[in-house]
């Protein structure tokens, strides 16, 4: 009977790359569209908040403080959506220069692989302060809003302006928001599931690899 040829294995470095170029490229798109899409929805937000403390009069006592509101989160949503659209993570960035290295030779995959593996470190550390300063900030502002809204109520002891249940609700809502928001500290963001579950599947390839071939 015929021998049956021994299947070979492959090199440890094609299957790091294969890894690299099936989440890199992909990882770097998909961020391209959410951040450009989100950033021109918050832009419009934003202008809709401008326009409304425009329109409202701002002599009227009661609606003077919404009119600052209104300027006050349509600014900071304008700021945010081109700070989103023109500050681009290292994820995209990144994942642009990994495409674009050469790898046909033996040297040039190592240095391919290299790259790809400090870029997931690097992305990793960008997601990990980008979950962090941007709840944080969100949260200051939101709770900067409902300072300038109530500052009379705080500094002056004014009354409530009526009726007094939405000023609770509102306040309720931005309690609300401002814990959600600092939840999101807690978990991992994107860049580093995606170091975490590469350093994962690496390591299974790694023990595969130092079995004896069968």
């Amino acid at each position: 009977s015929e021998a049956v040829p021994r299947r070979r294995r492959p090199s440890l470095l094609r299957e790091r790359l294969r890894l690299l170029d099936t989440c890199l490229p992909t990882l770097a798109e998909r961020s391209r569209d959410a951040r450009i899409s989100n950033s021109i929805v918050q832009i419009a937000v934003g202008a809709a908040f401008v326009t409304l403390g425009l329109v409202l009069p701002s002599d009227s006592p009661g609606l003077g403080s919404y009119q600052y509101l209104s300027f006050i989160q349509g600014g900071y949503s304008v700021v945010g959506g081109f700070t989103q659209l023109f500050w681009v993570p290292a994820r995209e960035r990144l994942s642009r220069a990994y495409t674009a290295l050469p790898g046909r030779t033996p040297a040039e995959r190592r240095a391919r692989a290299r790259f790809g593996e400090q870029s997931l470190e690097e992305m990793a550390d960008d997601g990990r302060r980008r979950r962090i300063l941007v709840p944080v900030i969100s949260s200051l502002l939101q709770l900067s809003t409902l300072g300038v809204l109530y500052r009379e109520q705080i500094f002056d002891g004014a009354p409530m302006p009526e009726p007094e249940a939405i000023n609770y609700l509102m306040i309720g809502l931005t309690g609300v928001t401002v814990v959600t928001t600092l939840l999101n500290i807690l978990s991992p963001s994107p860049e580093e599931q995606l170091r975490d579950r590469y350093r994962y599947e690496v390591g299974m390839l790694r023990q595969y690899h130092e079995q004896p071939a069968e």
